[in-house]
């Protein structure tokens, strides 16, 4: 599943949206393929708009288990805000 028509964001804009306080929430989406990806909302959008985490090729960048996931966060996010988890039925 490609996302090239909904909103990016690339993993160094992530890192300088949250040095800057303006990222509100990561939410992670479990799909119906069963990797997982990673969306985030900003303090500065009127509306609950979702940018997904683009990979090289463009994108949605996904995993294969929560659990290699949460590692990225944690070492590329230091202290991310508040995460959501949803499961695509």
């Amino acid at each position: 599943m490609t996302n090239k028509h909904r909103n990016q964001i690339e993993e160094f804009n992530i890192i300088e949206a949250i040095k800057s306080n303006s990222i509100e929430r990561f939410h992670i989406n479990r799909r119906k393929d069963g990797r997982y990806e990673l969306l985030v909302f900003f303090t500065w959008t009127k509306e609950d708009v979702p940018f997904y985490l683009a990979s090289q090729r463009r994108d949605s960048r996904t995993w294969v288990n929560l659990n290699n996931m949460i590692k990225h966060i944690e070492q590329n996010y230091f202290l991310p805000p508040s995460i959501t988890l949803t499961f695509d039925e």
